[in-house]
């Protein structure tokens, strides 16, 4: 408490001291420069999980025209080159499956994956593209219009419908 002097002279009163608040700084985490910090998601504690062996990077799971796009390869090389396929392709998923072997190469720096792309609950390691970003590339829309144009359509005359035989009543 601090005294403090009223308008009567020489009379003092106690008036109390305002309690501050510690202000406490937010933690940065401890980087060398040039280095980026990553987030443990599920997505990139699976991918750190499986170490230094090789990674298959398989695309087009839904569509049911399942290609591979990259075999045996680093982690983090894997998950760049799914990223970069899904994002310029029509297909909008890729799963890194773990082959078990060394990986060929050198790995890149670990990254955090785009905000394009969100992780399966299922499966960590397979990776979905955002539905608000699955055309946002001309490659994209162009390649849709070719899938159209592919699907012929074959008019309902062209194959004749089986006759069903009467049975005659006796």
């Amino acid at each position: 408490m601090r005294l403090r002097l009223t308008k009567k002279v020489g009379v003092p009163t106690k008036v109390p001291t305002p309690k501050f608040v510690e202000v406490t700084k937010p933690i940065v985490p401890t980087t060398t420069k040039g280095e980026k910090e990553t987030f443990d998601t599920k997505l990139l504690l699976a991918v750190k999980k499986v170490g230094k062996k090789g990674m298959d990077v398989l695309v087009g799971q839904k569509m049911n025209r399942q290609r591979v796009i990259g075999k045996n390869l680093p982690a983090f090389k894997a998950l760049r080159r799914g990223q970069r396929f899904t994002d310029e392709n029509i297909e909008a998923s890729f799963r890194l499956k773990p082959t078990g072997k060394k990986a060929k190469g050198k790995d890149i720096k670990p990254f955090n994956p785009s905000f394009k792309f969100r992780g399966s609950k299922a499966n960590p390691l397979f990776v979905v593209e955002r539905r608000k970003f699955r055309l946002d590339s001309s490659g994209e829309v162009t390649q849709l219009k070719e899938e159209r144009k592919a699907k012929v359509k074959i008019p309902s005359g062209f194959f004749p419908k089986a006759k069903k035989k009467r049975r005659k009543k006796k």
